[in-house]
Order: structure tokens, then sequence, then C-alpha cells
């Protein structure tokens, strides 16, 4: 994000599916920090939420470190999806 604009998103599993104004502008990077787009990733190896990370630390800067993560706070909620009924003693 930059000034409100999306310049890329995408899911760390499906790569080659992004959005946003500078997807492709990433597209050499993302390949660098090891992002796999041309072929059957091999799940023994290969590892996106690794990529993800590098990605992050080299767009950012911020090295992304077990400390970072654990020591972080991180807000998360729930918004109710218009027609679909809740499970029974779940909160309305």
């Amino acid at each position: 994000m930059r000034d409100g604009e999306v310049l890329v998103s995408f899911e760390p599993l499906f790569p080659g599916q992004r959005d946003g104004t500078g997807a492709d502008a990433v597209l050499d990077l993302m390949r660098q920090v090891g992002f796999v787009f041309d072929e059957e990733p091999d799940f023994e190896v290969y590892r996106p939420s690794a990529a993800a990370c590098a990605l992050a630390e080299t767009l950012t800067a911020v090295r992304v470190t077990p400390a970072l993560l654990e020591g972080s706070t991180y807000l998360g909620g729930t918004a109710p999806v218009p027609g679909l009924r809740s499970r029974p003693g779940a909160p309305p």
C-alpha cells in the first residue's frame, strides 16, 4: 500500500494471481526471493511463506524475525456475512 493505493496483493500459494497497480513491477523480485510461477512447485522444498517474508523484508527494509512476530500485536475481527445464518451457540 502507498497513500491508500494497493500496489500489490496476492496469496503466497498463488503468486501468479496478483492484483494492484504495481503487481507486475515486483515480479522479478518475487522470483529472486523464491516464488515459483512457471511450474508445479515441489512442496517438499518450496516454502511460499518464507518467500513472502523475504519479499516483505526486501520491500520494507524491516527484518522479519521470530522476536518481531512473537512480540507484535495483531488486530483481527469478524464481520457477519449477509444472508448467512450463524451456527447454534455462535455469537451473533
